[in-house]
C-alpha cells in the first residue's frame, strides 16, 4: 500500500490491521487481507473498506551498466555471471541484450507491457550502438556485412 502511495508505511500497517484491505479477484470477488504479514502480488486489485481501489505503482525503470563477462539471460547453464546474479533483478525484465564479451547500458523494468513495447521492431524505437575495434575499419566491408 505505501509503494502505491496510500500512506505511510505505518498508516498502511494500522489499516491492514483493522481489516480494512481487500483484494479482488478476476470475477470481482473481494476477500479480507488477513494482516500486515500477509503476501500480496505487487500487481493485486486491492481496495480499502470494498469501495476505494489503490492505484496500482507507476513502472519502475532501472539503469544498469552491464560489465564485460556477464550474460544477458535470466540463467545460464555453464554457471557464467548472469542478470539472475544481480540483488535488484527482482520482478523486472531486461529491456535488450548485450553480447556477453561486450559492456555498456542496459535498462530494466518492471512492466512486460512496457518493455514489449520497447523491444518490438514495429514501435520504430531506435536505439544505438557504439563500438570500439581493433584494427581499421573497411566501409564498404561494413556496410555488405551489416
Amino acid at each position: 500500500l505505501s509503494n502505491r502511495g496510500w500512506g505511510s508505511r505505518s498508516e498502511c500497517f494500522d489499516i491492514l490491521k483493522q481489516r480494512r484491505v481487500f483484494q479482488k479477484f478476476g470475477d470481482g470477488e473481494a476477500f479480507p487481507v488477513l494482516g500486515p504479514s500477509e503476501k500480496i502480488s505487487m500487481d493485486a486489485d486491492i481496495w480499502i473498506d470494498n469501495k476505494i481501489q489503490v492505484p496500482l505503482p507507476p513502472p519502475l525503470l532501472r539503469v544498469y551498466h552491464k560489465p564485460k563477462w556477464v550474460l544477458s539471460v535470466m540463467n545460464d547453464g555453464k554457471g557464467r555471471r548472469n542478470l539472475s546474479d544481480l540483488d535488484f533483478i527482482h520482478n523486472m525484465h531486461p529491456v535488450g541484450r548485450l553480447d556477453y564479451d561486450t559492456s555498456g547500458l542496459l535498462l530494466f523494468s518492471s512492466d512486460g507491457t512496457l518493455t514489449q513495447t520497447l523491444l518490438h521492431p514495429s514501435n520504430g524505437i531506435q536505439k544505438e550502438y557504439v563500438a570500439l575495434v581493433a584494427g581499421s575499419v573497411n566501409e564498404e566491408e561494413l556496410r555488405q556485412t551489416l
